[in-house]
């Protein structure tokens, strides 16, 4: 019996070898649905959707030799870097993604599913989805209210992949919960709008995985070139783009009297803060951690190393 080919389009924020989790992870969960045994009932076709890549005209490309003259050269992938199980698509450049375009993508390629890994925001669901939808999301907030964008947002999917436990509970508790009508309110306008109020996407937990093996190589490649590099020269050897010198401070450069690098630093306890916030509300959670910071410094006897 042949197996069924299934159109599967992942989608998320850049291309599968340019730093981040998500297009990391995105790019395993490719890796998996290619794989093919004789006897598997299903045989996907894997469509890659970067949706930040704003330069890269409308259309379908395969490897990175198609995608070079629109993207160029500045973080080409890593030599051997599997690609040939994936056909890439661009997409108008008109804004923020939405259901709607969602939909007209579907109806060109004939897409059979499709997967998100993104933040919620980032989908505008101005319409209803015209085929199932899956997505793995990270949720930034202890619950999901009905009043907030998120809730509007959630109630789209068919399946909702959730990031973390608490996650997972605090969406089925909300969107995940089904109401059914008795009686004549079933058959009205009403009813039809109280039921349209609550969702019933499936939600389960799936956590990111992380090759360990691969972040120790990677951590003792740089940690050595730090020895003899600036942070932004190693940053730019690294990832293959243009050095930018961004004014680090004192303590990320080798060789100064306050460096972090160093054999006499090796036992120092140093504290990493990583993010940014690119929306109003402060959910990187820079202001707690800095406070929680200053709590431990000050409990310290000794807090000069």
């Amino acid at each position: 019996k042949k197996p069924q080919k299934i159109k599967i389009a992942l989608m998320t924020s850049a291309f599968p070898w340019s730093f981040g989790p998500y297009q990391s992870q995105m790019y395993k969960l490719s890796l998996l649905l290619s794989e093919y045994h004789p006897g598997d009932p299903y045989h996907y076709k894997i469509y890659w959707i970067p949706f930040s890549a704003t330069n890269l005209p409308r259309g379908t490309y395969k490897g990175y030799k198609e995608l070079k003259p629109h993207i160029g050269e500045r973080l080409p992938p890593p030599k051997d870097f599997k690609l040939d199980h994936i056909t890439f698509l661009g997409k108008p450049n008109d804004g923020k993604m939405s259901a709607s375009k969602f939909n007209r993508l579907q109806e060109k390629y004939g897409f059979d599913v499709l997967v998100t890994l993104m933040d919620i925001t980032q989908v505008v669901p101005d319409d209803a989805f015209h085929m199932p939808v899956v997505a793995w999301v990270p949720l930034h907030s202890e619950t999901v209210q009905s009043s907030t964008f998120d809730y509007l947002a959630l109630k789209q999917y068919h399946g909702i992949a959730s990031l973390a436990p608490s996650s997972a509970h605090a969406i089925q508790s909300t969107v995940g919960k089904e109401i059914e009508l008795n009686g004549e309110i079933s058959k009205t306008a009403k009813g039809r709008a109280i039921k349209a109020m609550f969702g019933k996407p499936q939600v389960e937990f799936i956590p990111h995985t992380f090759d360990k093996e691969a972040i120790s190589k990677s951590a003792d490649i740089g940690l050595e070139m730090l020895k003899t590099h600036s942070v932004a020269l190693a940053d730019s050897k690294l990832t293959n783009s243009p050095f930018l010198n961004r004014g680090q401070e004192s303590t990320l450069e080798p060789g100064h009297p306050l460096s972090l690098f160093g054999e006499e630093r090796k036992h120092d306890f140093i504290i990493l803060l990583q993010g940014g916030n690119y929306e109003p509300e402060d959910r990187k959670g820079w202001d707690t951690s800095i406070q929680a910071f200053a709590r431990f410094y000050h409990s310290l006897k000794d807090a000069s190393r």
